[in-house]
């Protein structure tokens, strides 16, 4: 994990990040009452980075990292068919330097 010592307190990255990959943090939304089964269908999922349940607006957060736009396509479309994922919403993570 990287350290938050970055400009405005953002997370710096762990340098794990190569160039042509690309990290996505995935916001999920789950259907009411699933959200153990959504946390559960998306821990089975392969070669995630992290996977969080949250309180707020979102129920989950989950960070990947593919080598290009197809293969993350694809694996959102995985996410996004997990039993009780209501909606997802996509954030691709920048470099700003």
């Amino acid at each position: 994990m990287g350290t938050f010592d970055g400009p405005n307190g953002f997370l710096k990255s762990n340098g794990r990040k190569e160039d042509g990959v690309r990290r996505a943090h995935i916001l999920v939304e789950a259907k009411p009452l699933s959200a153990k089964e959504v946390e559960q269908g998306i821990s089975s999922l392969p070669d995630i980075i992290s996977a969080e349940s949250l309180l707020g607006p979102y129920d989950a957060v989950v960070v990947v990292e593919r080598p290009s736009f197809e293969e993350l396509q694809a694996f959102i479309a995985q996410v996004q068919q997990v039993e009780g994922v209501e909606r997802t919403t996509t954030c691709l993570s920048v470099n700003l330097s």
